[in-house]
């Protein structure tokens, strides 16, 4: 599955990790480039330095068409901007808010 996970925390690097394991090909978009550098050391993924509830930062993420969206960000209001512009502009099958 192509995953497109959101927001960079200690939730967000577990489950990161577990979806990685899977062979899923995972992409990851977060505002701390430390936290975009240690993820793309330590798995096997790409990581987008932005924020992700800026249009223009998920189209250049390469995400369009995508089977799901994870948002982990901190603002709820923020999951849900980026879940339905994953949804409704990128046509990403799924999309959750954890």
């Amino acid at each position: 599955m192509k995953i497109a996970v959101t927001g960079g925390n200690e939730y967000a690097e577990f489950l990161i990790g577990i979806l990685a394991a899977g062979r899923n090909k995972v992409t990851v978009i977060d505002k701390n480039k430390a936290f975009c550098e240690e993820i793309c050391r330590v798995y096997e993924v790409n990581a987008v330095l932005g924020d992700p509830c800026q249009e223009c930062v998920l189209a250049e993420s390469g995400i369009r068409n995508f089977d799901v969206i994870i948002a982990l960000g901190r603002e709820d209001t923020d999951n849900f901007e980026i879940c339905q512009m994953g949804k409704k502009v990128f046509g990403i099958g799924r999309a959750c808010v954890l």
